[in-house]
């Protein structure tokens, strides 16, 4: 939970991260990358969601596709750090 919100509210933090995989991605000649952050906080919602668009935005000019691990909701509502900063419309 921590180590998300600090790497989610950081972008210097972001950045090393996103050109890390970037590297391995190109060196490696990936399809894809799965992206699974786990125990993120409910208030961090918002930065997850613009995390993984950028994300996106960078891997798919590579011809890179990004998966989502998450853990499975059986509705919208369901409490619990695993499950409430998870927006599974915006995650596509």
């Amino acid at each position: 939970s921590d180590i998300a919100h600090a790497l989610l509210t950081d972008a210097t933090a972001q950045d090393t991260l996103i050109n890390n995989i970037v590297a391995s991605v190109r060196e490696h000649d990936y399809y894809g990358v799965i992206m699974d952050l786990e125990y993120v906080y409910s208030f961090d919602r918002e930065s997850y969601n613009q995390f993984t668009k950028r994300l996106v935005g960078v891997l798919h000019p590579l011809g890179c596709l990004l998966g989502v691990a998450l853990a499975p909701k059986i509705r919208a509502d369901q409490e619990g750090l695993l499950y409430e900063a998870h927006d599974y419309a915006a995650q596509g």
